[in-house]
């Protein structure tokens, strides 16, 4: 019997272990990515300056001012939709008007301090944004809180109930007041959004986009809730801010070349025992140097950080060939060993062009009197040879870009979607 259950589930066993195991190793990392709203030129904080494997940012938009607005990163993802204070002064509008038959209005203080607090609100500037040409203006979350705190909405009405009879706090009064309690709680919250994840694989760059929306003023409909308006963007509206990290699957390294492809010169001379000049060939090393800069592609499976393989190939500049006439600039590539991504040391092929000998000519042929100089016979060739390199301290420095970068994109479109909380 042990042995049949061993049977039937030992296998299935071992293969979910193994699914677990890859699934864990394969599984991307979690960065957090961090980017400070209040900030004069917010840029993303904690964005990794190089990748070599699948990371996912976990973006957050931090010190954001939702007691205002409501704010979409990525277009895609939003934060949880808010009522604006705009909406809130529509509630806490007081009914105008005497008690039917007459008489003392009880509930004549009740209205008045609730027109205060409407007032109050309205006044200030840090809780009722103003627009031009259509666009809101965008309010620092330090401003609307220090203005909130001020007035303490909550505490007012909180009062107002607890001191006024329970008729004047009617079912528009209660509206109010949860609106205001909704608004404190945000107030006194953590001002992030939610997070949006960004899977980047090395060689990619991911965009984050924060548009800021405020909702315009509405009266209550019926039943004391305001009707749906369309959202208007901010003037800090449409932020974008692109992470590009670098990575190891391209580093450019140079440094020198040890070539066999020579660079030959050809010169008739007079030399002893003879009664003509001859064909002396100079320069006839068989290794020379030259300067090299190359462009290492990591080889997947093959790479790692301390020891690794890599495709090599760039540019060669040789030494002490200006008398051979030929071109001194050639290319190099071959497969490179590094170490730690800092040294390559690359065995491969170098084609350039090399000066063979002059047509009919060989070393020690007498030159006729009719030729002054033998012309080489210049052609293109491919010679071994050994690079060792060093990798630049930047390799965004070469091109002019940064591995963090922010821009203003154009404003996006005043309708936001909206999404459920």
């Amino acid at each position: 019997m042990k042995k049949r259950m061993a049977l039937r589930f030992g296998l299935p066993g071992l293969e979910w272990i193994t699914f677990l195991l890859m699934a864990a190793v394969t599984a991307p990392a979690q960065t957090p990515v961090t980017i400070d709203w209040s900030s004069p030129s917010p840029t993303p904080v904690g964005a990794p300056a190089q990748i070599d494997n699948k990371v996912t940012l976990s973006v957050v938009v931090t010190s954001v001012n939702d007691i205002l607005y409501q704010y979409i990163v990525n277009t895609s993802v939003t934060t949880a939709p808010t009522d604006d204070l705009a909406n809130l002064l529509a509630l806490v509008a007081p009914a105008k008007g005497a008690l039917p038959g007459g008489g003392a209005d009880p509930c004549e203080s009740f209205k008045t301090k609730f027109g205060d607090l409407e007032a109050a609100i309205k006044s200030d500037k840090s809780l009722n944004p103003s627009a031009t040409g259509g666009v809101f203006a965008s309010i620092a979350l330090k401003d609307s809180l220090a203005a909130w705190m001020k007035i303490d909405p909550l505490k007012t009405l909180t009062d107002l109930k607890n001191d006024s009879p329970a008729a004047c706090f009617d079912s528009q009064a209660q509206s109010a007041l949860a609106e205001i309690s909704a608004i404190d709680r945000r107030a006194k919250g953590s001002h992030r959004t939610d997070a949006v994840d960004c899977v980047l694989q090395p060689g990619q760059q991911c965009t984050v986009t924060v548009n800021e929306y405020y909702t315009a003023f509405a009266l209550p409909g019926p039943g004391g809730q305001p009707p749906p308006q369309p959202s208007t963007v901010t003037t800090a509206s449409g932020k974008a801010f692109i992470i590009t990290p670098a990575s190891h699957i391209l580093v450019l390294s140079g440094g020198f070349l040890a070539t066999t492809l020579g660079a030959r010169t050809y010169t008739a001379s007079n030399v002893p025992g003879q009664t003509s000049p001859v064909l002396v060939v100079s320069n006839n090393s068989r290794i020379r140097p030259a300067a090299v800069a190359l462009l290492n592609y990591q080889i997947p499976r093959l790479d790692s950080y301390p020891v690794g393989l890599a495709l090599s190939a760039g540019p060669v500049i040789t030494f002490g060939g200006n008398g051979a006439n030929v071109s001194t600039l050639g290319f190099f590539a071959g497969i490179s060993g590094h170490f730690w991504h800092r040294l390559y040391v690359t065995p491969g092929f170098h084609f350039g062009q090399f000066a063979d000998f002059p047509p009919g000519f060989v070393p020690g042929a007498v030159v006729p009197t009719s030729i002054a100089t033998p012309t080489a016979e210049n052609r293109w060739t491919s010679r071994f040879g050994i690079a060792i390199t060093f990798q630049t301290p930047d390799f965004t420095k070469l091109t002019g870009g940064s591995s963090t970068t922010t821009t203003t994109t154009s404003t996006p479109a005043n309708q936001p979607k909206k999404s459920t909380p």
